[in-house]
């Protein structure tokens, strides 16, 4: 069974409202999810500053660190307050940068006294911004993380009296936190669709509700044209019984040939069948216009003078000149 899409309203409209609906749900979607994303990693770094600036405030063997740029060379040599560091959250990794950009201390103990100085994240720290980044480890300053599938790295800067001496970098198992956003952003994913599938569902519930008032409104207005045709029709049939007979005939003649017509390549594309059963329910008015010729010649017997036959073609001008 072809479906007729050009003159199918409810499938257009399904179609239509579908497409966009769908779009719109996924730019949605896709917004929403990025936003939290990113609301989500911004509120988690921010727990490590504040519980990172009141350690260092509280060690001052750390504060001289930063201020003379000392070199800790034995990383077995762990800082109390880096255990306590490392016990919050995921973080497994702790690197002290100096001013200058050198490793100052770490737990990865082969990075200690190199110089990164070029890293734009310490970069951006010693400008004052907490900054991160989330990494797939494959570089010579990340060696050591390597068995990790993805890092984040939090760089918090240090201050002392309003001065920036040095950032602290930690690292955490950034895999926990992106499960945790997927299933967020996945419950987003959901609700939305379901919204839009919602909304899809009763807009085209509403639609098709108003298509067929329509529908019934257009069925009732067609009838009542039949009726009114068929009204005029008869009206000349009252007029002239031989004209009676001969529009039901017309009537049978144009269907037919219609019908014929419409298997035709040059004829199918118009002639439908709605097409063909509007020519047949118009077709008795094809003489419409004898209503307007005198009964003295409408209704003789005999053959019809010259003058006469003039005055009975004219039912052709007639009848154009009619509403219809």
């Amino acid at each position: 069974m072809t479906v007729d899409y050009k003159n199918n309203a409810v499938l257009q409209y399904s179609i239509t409202t579908f497409i966009m609906i769908l779009l719109i749900t996924l730019l949605v979607t896709s917004l929403i999810s990025r936003y939290t994303t990113e609301y989500l990693i911004e509120t988690h770094i921010r727990l490590h500053p504040s519980a990172i600036s009141l350690l260092v405030n509280n060690n001052e063997t750390l504060t001289e660190m930063f201020v003379d740029e000392r070199v800790n060379f034995d990383a077995s040599d762990t800082p109390e307050f880096a255990d306590e560091i490392i016990r919050f959250g995921d973080v497994f990794r702790i690197k002290i940068w100096g001013k200058s950009g050198i490793i100052l201390w770490s737990n990865s103990h082969e990075i200690i006294g190199q110089s990164f100085s070029d890293n734009k994240h310490f970069i951006d720290a010693m400008n004052g911004d907490i900054s991160y980044s989330i990494e797939i480890p494959d570089s010579s300053e990340n060696a050591s993380e390597l068995s990790y599938e993805k890092i984040m790295e939090i760089y918090t800067p240090i201050f002392k009296n309003g001065e920036i001496i040095g950032v602290i970098e930690v690292y955490e198992n950034y895999e926990k936190l992106e499960s945790y956003i997927n299933t967020i952003t996945n419950k987003i994913y959901l609700i939305i669709i379901s919204c839009g599938g919602a909304l899809y569902f009763l807009q085209f519930f509403i639609f098709y509700n108003v298509y067929r008032r329509l529908r019934r409104s257009n069925h009732k207005l067609s009838k009542s044209k039949e009726v009114t045709l068929f009204a005029l029709a008869t009206l000349a049939e009252t007029r002239d019984n031989e004209t009676g007979q001969h529009i039901q005939r017309t009537a049978e003649y144009v269907r037919i040939i219609a019908e014929k017509l419409s298997e035709t390549p040059d004829f199918s594309s118009y002639l439908t069948r709605k097409y063909i059963n509007d020519l047949v329910i118009s077709a008795p008015l094809h003489d419409i216009g004898k209503v307007g010729i005198r009964d003295s010649i409408l209704l003789k017997k005999g053959k019809l003078t010259k003058e006469e036959f003039e005055e009975m073609k004219k039912h052709c001008i007639i009848g154009t000149m009619s509403p219809t």
